[in-house]
């Protein structure tokens, strides 16, 4: 008797659902590799952060000429970069935050093209008061979100700049908030 093609079905049919129990009784997911993470520490600037093991430290200058760090992951999927200006009388200039952020936000805004502020707010980074921007805005043909983070510490101005495609802004906005979480200030700056 010459096998059907009936017959054959039957088999794969067979062999395809003996795989599980092959493989042991328990049908439960592998559980997944625990993530590690890397520290970056800026002495010189007064603070220090904690990313997942998915970002890659670049040089700084790559990103642009006053970054102190930058990084990545996915092979520039996304990417973060810090700004540190230090502030002509120092603290003192807290209240004038907002001004600055203003600033920031306006010159991005003519650096991209169809800009849209998508949304903004205060945030906290070790215990200091700052604000957070979400922006949309297109360079090349290519519609980019951008996170942004303001904070005044100890006489500086600290910029985050984190980019990624629009599509992976909640991506990004995870991915950061997984960074910023770990900000430290450091005593002594």
């Amino acid at each position: 008797m010459t096998p059907t093609r009936t017959h054959l079905m039957i088999l794969i049919a067979s062999l395809a659902s003996s795989l599980p129990m092959a493989q042991g009784c328990e049908r439960t997911p592998p559980e997944p590799p625990a993530q590690t993470s890397w520290s970056w520490r800026g002495d010189d600037v007064g603070v220090a952060l904690r990313l997942d093991s998915s970002w890659e430290q670049l040089d700084p200058r790559v990103i642009h000429e006053r970054a102190v760090f930058a990084a990545r992951a996915e092979r520039d999927r996304f990417s973060l970069h810090m700004l540190v200006v230090d502030l002509p009388g120092g603290d003192a200039l807290e209240h004038d935050l907002g001004q600055l952020r203003s600033q920031s936000v306006d010159q991005l805004a003519q650096n991209v093209g169809d800009f849209e502020l998508d949304r903004q707010g205060p945030l906290t980074l070790d215990g200091r008061a700052g604000h957070s921007v979400f922006a949309l805005g297109d360079v090349g043909g290519v519609r980019y979100s951008y996170l942004l983070v303001y904070v005044i510490d100890a006489g500086r101005l600290y910029q985050v700049v984190a980019t990624s495609r629009e599509a992976d802004s909640q991506e990004l906005a995870r991915r950061v908030d997984g960074a910023l979480v770990s900000w430290e200030f450091l005593d002594g700056t």
